[in-house]
């Protein structure tokens, strides 16, 4: 390196020291932030995958980990420049003077003295040789061996760990609810209803029978605007060709009583208005007590649906969950056998075992 000779050699010199000062701050803030996020990272795919995974199917998401590990970054590295201030020219002179052996404070001095002063050029000239023997001497340990050990390591580990988080398959979750079968299922689940809910051939019959219901209702209140002495012409008309439609709706119902049997026109004579009137509550009698008997019987379910604590079986293939081998006493059974079955699996094998001690009990 050139001699310094004037004061603005000397400061461009110290310059560039302060520029290594804070180019060394920013590896060391980088290094930090490192050991942040690794640390942040590993503890985020323990705490947020693999124990929820575990304990309850569910996964925070790889998403929700590398967040958490950016976080860590921010936070280590922001904790490293906390008390950090921006070097000046005397903060560089004096870090140079901390690695000499022997320190004489000829830069320090060099930069609070005037360059009119008798003393500047001698002393400037010792300020030279300090600043070359301190560029030439080793800088201070950026960042312990120790730590550039152990953070790596940890680093790749929490890599590692968290590609096994985005390899993963994620998991389907724990209902609080018995997990309803698919579709392909629903024919040879229909006879089974541990939950106490209605099959789907139940609810289509039970809506059924509320349409017959609706239909029996405006046959009435047709027959009695019919039978009505007080109504005029134009609402009994409209009386008629409400029952027509209704009767048309429920032809395939019930044959009772068809639309087509009805009058195109309203008969003037009351007599024969009062005949279409018993007609049409014939219809609805008949249309309501099947209505009764369709929800009755459940759509033709007849099946023991297990609710109260004993189930016929049909002979249908199923496809069912495996059970364990039950021995005779319940009390022997591991804790895992029911534990893995679904909430309403292991309802009804409590249900079987109950009944099996009833019978014991005998």
């Amino acid at each position: 390196m050139p001699a310094i000779t004037t004061r603005a050699d000397l400061e461009a010199r110290l310059r560039s020291a302060a520029a290594k000062l804070l180019a060394r701050q920013v590896a060391r803030a980088a290094f930090s932030g490192l050991a942040g996020a690794a640390l942040a990272l590993g503890l985020s795919v323990v705490f947020l995958d693999v124990l929820p995974r575990l304990l309850f199917s569910v996964s925070a998401g790889a998403a929700v980990v590398a967040g958490v590990g950016v976080v860590g970054f921010v936070v280590a590295a922001a904790v490293q420049w906390r008390r950090y201030r921006m070097p000046d020219l005397h903060d560089a002179a004096l870090a140079m003077e901390a690695r000499l052996k022997h320190d004489t404070g000829a830069l320090a001095a060099a930069l609070r003295l005037e360059e009119s002063s008798a003393f500047f050029r001698p002393l400037l000239v010792r300020a030279s040789d300090d600043l070359q023997m301190a560029e030439a001497a080793p800088a201070p340990v950026l960042i312990p061996t120790r730590r550039l050990v152990l953070i790596p390591m940890l680093a790749l580990a929490a890599g590692v760990a968290f590609v096994a988080v985005l390899n993963a398959v994620p998991p389907e979750g724990r209902a609080p609810l018995a997990v309803a079968p698919q579709d392909d299922d629903r024919a040879a689940w229909a006879d089974i209803d541990v939950g106490g809910s209605r099959s789907d051939s139940d609810r289509d019959a039970y809506r059924h029978a509320l349409g017959m219901e609706k239909t029996a209702a405006t046959l009435r209140d047709s027959a009695k605007t019919l039978r009505d002495a007080n109504a005029s012409a134009d609402s009994k008309r409209q009386a008629l060709e409400d029952a027509r439609k209704s009767l048309a709706d429920a032809e395939g119902d019930f044959e009772g009583a068809k639309a087509t049997e009805l009058p195109q026109n309203l008969p003037a004579d009351a007599a024969e208005q009062a005949e279409i009137a018993k007609q049409l509550e014939a219809a609805a009698a008949g249309l309501g007590a099947k209505a009764a008997e369709l929800k009755k019987s459940k759509g033709g379910n007849s099946e023991d649906s297990g609710e109260s604590g004993e189930f016929k079986v049909n002979g249908a293939e199923r496809k069912l969950v495996p059970f364990p081998a039950i021995a005779l006493h319940p009390e022997e059974l591991p804790a895992q056998s029911l534990a893995a079955q679904p909430p309403a699996r292991r309802a009804m094998a409590q249900r079987a075992m109950q009944a099996l001690e009833r019978l014991q009990d005998r």
